[in-house]
């Protein structure tokens, strides 16, 4: 541990960097640095925890999340910041620049009046959950991953375009290139790469729109929902029970067979 640091109030793993939060909000990251994912302002690999340089004014944050090669955090006024890798605008601010190694500022949109409650990095796109429980994304998009009814990327976050009558969510979680989320009413919407059939709605076909998550027989919501797996998506009933679906070559579906599955299908426990 740092000096003067005993415990870390929540963690994050990315590909092949990992970042912390103390109970203070103090941020640390650890691993490789190559595009300066780490936030520490070098690229040098830290086999140790390092600080993150935080930005001028901020001195703690309220969450955070690894990516693949960037990284993401949100402070307790509801600021998002990223930094790392930034090829394909998953920093959000603006910019194509290459990378950054420290974090900077992700840029919000007019149309963007309320704040982040939460702020999910995946492969090389963001999505932010505003405390009105809209979504938005930023990054890469040609798989549709952003959900807005487009395949062209965007460095500043934009709005994910969802069904009619759909509204709030809350919760947002992004894969390696799809992203799922939850409404209000805990049912499950997935968008972007459908290779595997990662998004859940019976086809292999990519949505660059959120469609819904074709549901086990009996089972009406979920109460949690994860996709930072690269190629499936997990999610679990307010009952405990586990269900997974996508990519499964190498049986991370856990449902006894490496058959990749389109639609939901349970984990067999233990």
């Amino acid at each position: 541990m740092p000096a003067g640091v005993t415990s870390f109030a929540t963690i994050s793993a990315g590909k092949y960097h990992t970042c912390a939060l103390t109970s203070a909000g103090v941020a640390y990251c650890w691993g490789r640095n190559e595009y300066g994912e780490l936030g520490d302002g070098s690229s040098i690999t830290r086999v140790l925890p390092v600080l993150v340089s935080m930005p001028a004014g901020v001195t703690s944050f309220a969450t955070i999340s690894a990516g693949m090669i960037h990284t993401c955090a949100r402070t307790n006024a509801g600021v998002a910041y990223c930094w790392g890798r930034n090829d394909r605008g998953q920093l959000g601010d603006g910019t194509l620049v290459p990378y950054r190694n420290r974090p900077v500022a992700v840029i919000k949109p007019a149309t963007l009046l309320a704040s982040f409650v939460s702020i999910v990095a995946g492969a090389d796109h963001t999505c932010g959950l505003t405390s009105a429980r809209a979504v938005y994304c930023w990054g890469r998009n040609e798989y549709g991953e952003l959900g807005d009814g487009s395949t062209t990327n965007h460095n500043r976050p934009v709005a994910v375009r969802w069904p009619v009558g759909i509204k709030l969510f809350a919760q947002v979680t992004a894969g390696g290139r799809h992203t799922c989320a939850l409404t209000n009413a805990d049912v499950a919407y997935c968008w972007g790469a459908n290779n595997s059939g990662q998004v859940g709605d019976g086809t292999t076909t990519n949505r660059s729109r959120p469609v819904a998550v074709r549901m086990p027989v009996g089972v009406t919501s979920f109460a949690s929902i994860s996709s930072v797996g690269g190629g499936h998506t997990c999610a679990r009933t307010r009952a405990g029970v586990a269900y997974c679906w996508g990519a499964n070559g190498a049986g991370q579906l856990g449902d006894g067979s490496t058959t990749h599955r389109p639609t939901p299908v349970t984990v067999r426990m233990p």
